[in-house]
């Protein structure tokens, strides 16, 4: 399918449900998989990542990203810096996961969210053009029957950064586009605050 779409750039991340691309997931659950008997092998992994990278992904003109920040250069010349990641808030046994309780996107001068612990290996730059992460950020296109299931860390980054462009999937309810004019976002995110603050007050009266 991707080979047939004519574009100059075609970039590819992987989600929770690529078992086979998650290197560590892979590992901690091979034995569970074989005791389980269901035709895994433990060198799926590595076809995965050929599959991914290798003739057949080139020939469909697909570039595959692992967690990081990317530069690419278009044939007009024009340059853009694009940061990735494939990992979302753990639900289920599926890969790329991580705690709620965990901040991937942010250094630990840049965690927000109270009770958070970095544990960025490559948080986002500030001068990322474009953001492309499986999961969507809080409150923006994540609504679903569970409520507002995106990651408030990656709000705080998204805020942080401020990018051009924020593509993501995975709450398949929150398909869409949404245009984020950053100026009104803050003065809506500080009036909410606003609120939380005063009922916390009321409440305590």
């Amino acid at each position: 399918m991707l080979g047939s779409i004519p574009a100059e750039l075609k970039l590819v991340i992987a989600g929770n449900h690529d078992l086979e691309l998650d290197q560590r997931y892979w590992d901690e659950n091979i034995a569970k998989l074989d005791a389980e008997d269901d035709g895994d092998d433990p060198e799926y992994h590595a076809k995965a990542i050929e599959i991914m990278t290798g003739e057949l992904a080139r020939q469909a003109g697909v570039t595959y990203l692992i967690e990081g920040t990317h530069e690419f250069k278009l044939a007009n010349g024009a340059t853009f810096k694009i940061y990735v990641s494939p990992y979302t808030p753990a639900y289920g046994d599926w890969a790329f996961a991580y705690a709620r309780s965990e901040d991937r996107f942010n250094a630990p001068a840049d965690v927000e969210k109270k009770g958070s612990k970095s544990i960025a290996i490559n948080p986002i730059p500030e001068d990322a053009d474009i953001v492309m992460t499986h999961g969507p950020p809080k409150g923006i296109l994540d609504l679903c029957a569970n409520g507002n299931v995106g990651c408030g860390n990656l709000l705080a980054a998204i805020r942080r950064v401020k990018p051009m462009v924020h593509c993501f999937g995975h709450v398949h309810e929150g398909s869409g586009v949404e245009v984020v004019d950053w100026k009104v976002f803050e003065q809506k995110e500080e009036e909410k605050e606003a609120e939380r603050i005063g009922g916390v007050e009321r409440k305590n009266e």
